[in-house]
């Protein structure tokens, strides 16, 4: 296995721990009233689980699809 490769998995696997961290943080309190109806953005109502989750998996395949770019673009200047 490459340098490179394990630098890329190192930073998945840190990437998807912080995620997971980041939830049970902003989890949502059993004892706390309903977030129904209220605004959002004046209120303590935490974002969903599948939100985080997507912006992750966005953020994982942003980071994937630049590594690519930039292995495809070093590849024509060599």
């Amino acid at each position: 296995m490459s340098y490179k490769q394990l630098e890329m998995k190192k930073t998945i696997a840190l990437t998807l721990l912080f995620l997971v961290m980041a939830m049970t943080v902003v989890a949502q309190d059993p004892g706390a009233p309903a977030c129904g109806g209220g605004d959002p953005d004046l209120s303590d109502c935490p974002l969903d689980s599948w939100v985080m989750l997507l912006a992750g998996c966005g953020l994982i395949i942003t980071v994937l699809y630049l590594n690519n770019k930039q292995k495809a673009s070093r590849q024509l200047l060599s």
